[in-house]
């Protein structure tokens, strides 16, 4: 017989709220419209109100053992059997303490992998055929480290080896640059690698890049050399940390409220960002930046950042579906700009597409991309749970990496229509 209906209560209330946490940590809720705005919140109180509950139930648990001492149907230990009890709590309660940062803290990370691959993929380029034919680059946000690969004799991606991407800074140090979201090669000699944009105060930005030791809204350029054994990176210098001021003073982004860096922030554990730029591509001497969010009115953004004159100005606004940038490739070949879209939301999949971009008729400074040129390369399901985030073109294939924590990272396609022209003149394989 049941002795407490409150208990009782208590403990099913407790489980069945952490079983509806787990839904909304499992993302099963995407369905529901505004998701992206109060998934992380409602999450954060419903663990939360577990945790009350789990608290309450041994509150009410104690209350209900004190009343039956009291009317005497139960009995209380002897003194010696609860100092004892009591003393193995409390060494319980200081082990747990001292050794909390050792469980919980926050520990170097192991880099997963999938055939040498890094997982969650976020971007890859051609390496200029004068260093070998058959070369390319891969970055993952997972990773400080770029790879360098290949294909085999069977015509599957191999690895061939990890190069570490360290940039030397003015006081003479040197900092590897984490969360590496998309890479670009102009065609000649000189590579581009864009970071992880997310903080938006004026006020957070000092804060954030001491916590990302310098790496946060980097902007790089590098080379790569071959030595007498191997392909190292050479000349890795900083372009930019400033962009995100510049990004405040354009004032393209009217969704953004830029008095709080994120859409909700309770207690200082949600953290949804408003701000993410995964895709760059150097055409003509620039570098064009894609952004993941926010889309604007249903469309994605495009800023161009010219290095030498320091300046930053709107490229595009392409409607892609209502979906966001996680990648792009500039083809000098055709001069057509690739963009890879799916959904902004971090646990929702849509259709991974890419989108031919086309300069406007009359100016170089803009692009258009139509919905006649846009192909599905990979099409949503619940088994197929990721999304593409890097793509470039060699010979007559589209490569294209994925942010796969399960299948193979990287796939091939063929060449669209809109670039199949001039694939002589294409270095090949």
């Amino acid at each position: 017989m049941l002795q407490s209906r409150a208990a009782v209560s208590l403990f099913g209330g407790a489980l069945c709220t952490y079983a509806l946490t787990k839904t909304f940590d499992r993302a099963y809720w995407t369905f529901i419209a505004g998701w992206k705005d109060w998934q992380d919140t409602m999450e954060e109180s419903l663990e939360s109100t577990a945790h009350l509950l789990v608290l309450s139930l041994v509150v009410v648990s104690y209350a209900a053992w004190g009343r039956q001492l009291r009317r005497g149907e139960v009995e209380q230990a002897p003194l010696r059997k609860r100092l004892k009890v009591w003393g193995l709590m409390a060494a319980v309660a200081i082990a747990s303490l001292v050794s909390f940062s050792h469980w919980f803290g926050e520990e170097e990370k192991r880099p997963r992998s999938i055939g040498g691959f890094p997982i969650e993929l976020s971007s890859l380029c051609q390496v200029n055929p004068e260093l070998g034919d058959n070369l390319f680059l891969a970055s993952s946000d997972e990773e400080h480290k770029l790879t360098l690969w290949s294909f085999d004799d069977t015509g599957k991606p191999a690895v061939l080896k990890h190069l570490e991407m360290n940039v030397p800074v003015s006081d003479g140090d040197s900092l590897h640059l984490d969360d590496l979201e998309d890479l670009a090669w102009d065609g000649r000699d000189t590579y581009y690698a864009v970071c992880s944009h997310r903080h938006l105060l004026p006020k957070e930005d000092a804060g954030r890049m001491k916590k990302s030791h310098g790496t946060e809204c980097a902007l790089v350029r590098f080379q790569l050399v071959r030595t007498d054994e191997e392909i190292v990176v050479a000349n890795a210098e900083m372009i930019s940390q400033d962009l995100l001021s510049r990004i405040r003073d354009l004032d393209v982004f009217p969704s953004i409220d830029w008095k709080s860096s994120k859409v909700f922030s309770w207690r200082g554990m949600v953290k949804t960002w408003q701000l993410n730029i995964e895709g760059l591509a150097a055409v003509d001497g620039k570098l064009l930046l894609g952004f993941k969010d926010p889309i604007e009115d249903g469309r994605a953004t495009i800023l161009s950042y010219d290095p030498a004159a320091d300046e930053l100005s709107v490229a595009a606004r392409p409607d892609l579906d209502g979906q966001g940038i996680l990648g792009m490739h500039y083809d000098p070949t055709t001069g057509r700009l690739l963009v890879l879209s799916n959904d902004p939301i971090k646990h929702r999949y849509g259709d991974s597409c890419l989108w031919v971009g086309r300069r406007s008729v009359g100016g170089e400074k803009s692009w258009t991309f139509s919905p006649s040129e846009k192909f599905v390369l990979e099409p949503s399901s619940a088994k197929t749970q990721r999304k593409a985030s890097g793509v470039t073109v060699a010979g007559n294939r589209l490569i294209v990496c994925f942010d796969s924590e399960a299948a193979s990272p990287i796939k091939t396609f063929d060449v669209p229509e809109a670039l199949a022209s001039k694939q002589s003149d294409r270095p090949g394989f």
